[in-house]
């Protein structure tokens, strides 16, 4: 299986191999959408791992929020969720099971 570099349509189809479900959280770099987060990254009761895998919309993937989101292997794309804005979020929902708007 090849690489696929994080935050790119790629890394969907990596996920999709891994059989993850992918979902999209909207306000992930805030206070709630980062509880949103872990809660769907955090293993099982029973310790096997989440089958989730998340995908995150930033104004600045830049920032430290969101390069801590990486770090935990989330997928950060560039751009806004507001409504003037949803090609943005149309393009970053792609091979998404769900969107969650956590702002």
């Amino acid at each position: 299986m090849s690489r696929y570099k994080t935050g790119t349509m790629n890394s969907c189809r990596a996920n999709k191999e891994k059989m993850s479900k992918l979902i999209l959280v909207l306000g992930a770099t805030g206070a709630q959408g980062r509880a949103v987060v872990n809660s769907l990254l955090a293993p099982s009761e029973d310790g096997t791992p989440s089958p989730y895998a998340v995908r995150a919309l930033s104004r600045d993937p830049e920032s430290k929020q969101a390069l801590s989101l990486r770090e935990q292997g989330v997928q950060v794309f560039r751009g806004r969720s507001t409504m003037y804005r949803r090609a943005w979020v149309l393009r970053s929902s792609r091979d998404c099971i769900q969107v969650i708007q956590a702002i």
